[in-house]
C-alpha cells in the first residue's frame, strides 16, 4: 500500500513541518494481515516516522486479528494452551507490574486521595487486574467490544466501549490516566492527548508509553524494528516529537536508568510536559523517554 503522493506536498502530522525524508517502506511482519509495502516518512524537524498517507481510523481495523486482544479463557482449549495461556498471563502480569510501580511512584507525588484510574487502550484489562491490587480503583476503555468483553469477563471492572473523542465517561474525572502504547496507534494523537486531559482531575497526571523511533533497538535492527509495528503504528515518535505533540515543545529530559513511563501532570495553570519510556524528568518535568 505504497502511497502515490509526494514528501514534497505532505507535512509532518506532528510539528507541521514540510522538510520530509523517505524510509525504507514498512511491511507487516508481526501478522501478515496486510499485504504490499507500505511508504514511511521521517520527518527532518521533530524526528517522528510516519505512514504517508495517514491512514483512516476505518482502514485500520481490519489489521488488527482477532487475538491481538489476549484472553486467558481463549488460550485455555487444551493441555498445550492451557500452559502457553498461564505462561503468557504470568508474562504479562510481570510486565505490567512495572508500570504499576511507575504508578505507585506518580501517587506518592500527590496528596492523598481516591486513586481513581482509567486505563485507556486497557486491552484485556491485565493492566487495572493489577493496579488494583496496589490499591488503586479500575476504569477502563477500549475501542474495542471484544477488548472491553474479556476485560469484564476475566475481572469484572467498569469498562467501557468507545473512540478518543467519545462520551464513554463523560462527565467522570480521574486522578490517574494511563495510555501504555495507544498514541502510536492514532491518526491523530494530539487530540488523543487533550481528550484525556480533559478528563483529569485538576491535580490529575496522565501517564504515557510509545516507542522510540531513535532507541538503540530502533537504529540496530531498522525497518525490521519490532517497534515500528507497521501498518499498525501510524505514526512512532521521538521526545521532541512528544513534546510537539503535547504542545510544549522545550521539555527537558533527564537520564534515570530503570524507569520506564511517561506522565503529564495537569496543574493551574495546566503545565504539559511529555517524554518517554526508562528516562525520568525532575518534579517539574515529570516526563520518561524510552531507549
Amino acid at each position: 500500500m505504497r502511497s502515490g503522493g509526494s514528501s514534497a506536498k505532505t507535512v509532518c502530522p506532528i510539528c507541521h513541518a514540510s522538510e520530509l525524508s523517505e524510509c525504507p517502506p514498512g511491511r507487516d511482519r508481526l501478522f501478515g494481515l496486510a499485504t504490499g509495502v507500505f511508504a514511511l516518512l521521517r520527518c527532518r524537524s521533530c524526528g517522528s516516522v510516519f505512514q504517508n498517507p495517514i491512514p483512516e481510523n476505518s482502514a485500520l481495523t481490519k489489521f488488527y486479528p482477532q487475538k491481538y486482544w489476549w484472553s486467558e479463557a481463549a488460550a485455555q482449549l487444551s493441555g498445550c494452551e492451557r500452559l502457553l495461556g498461564k505462561l503468557e498471563k504470568t508474562y504479562r502480569e510481570f510486565v505490567t507490574k512495572d508500570h504499576v510501580r511507575f504508578l505507585e511512584d506518580c501517587a506518592r507525588r500527590k496528596p492523598a486521595g481516591e486513586r481513581l484510574l482509567l486505563d485507556i487502550g486497557c486491552g484485556n484489562g491485565t493492566f487495572l487486574h493489577v493496579a488494583q491490587s496496589r490499591g488503586f480503583v479500575p476504569h477502563g476503555m477500549d475501542v474495542s467490544a471484544k477488548a472491553v468483553e474479556i476485560a469484564k469477563s476475566q475481572y469484572g471492572f467498569p469498562v467501557r466501549q468507545g473512540e478518543i473523542g467519545s462520551k464513554a465517561w463523560d462527565g467522570r474525572r480521574f486522578d490517574f490516566i494511563t495510555m501504555f502504547h495507544v498514541l502510536e496507534h492514532l491518526p491523530d494523537p494530539a487530540s488523543a492527548l487533550a481528550y484525556a486531559r480533559e478528563l483529569l482531575r485538576p491535580s490529575g497526571m496522565l501517564i504515557i508509553q510509545v516507542p522510540n523511533v531513535i532507541s538503540l533497538q530502533a537504529r540496530i535492527f531498522g525497518k525490521r524494528w519490532y517497534g515500528l509495528d507497521v501498518p499498525r503504528h501510524v505514526i512512532n515518535f521521538t521526545p521532541k516529537a512528544l513534546g510537539f505533540c503535547s504542545g510544549k515543545q522545550d521539555t527537558n529530559f533527564v537520564s534515570a536508568p530503570g524507569s520506564r513511563c511517561a506522565t503529564i501532570p495537569r496543574r493551574s495553570p495546566p503545565a504539559w510536559l511529555l517524554g518517554l519510556t526508562r528516562f525520568t524528568a525532575r518534579e517539574a518535568d515529570w516526563i520518561r523517554p524510552r531507549l
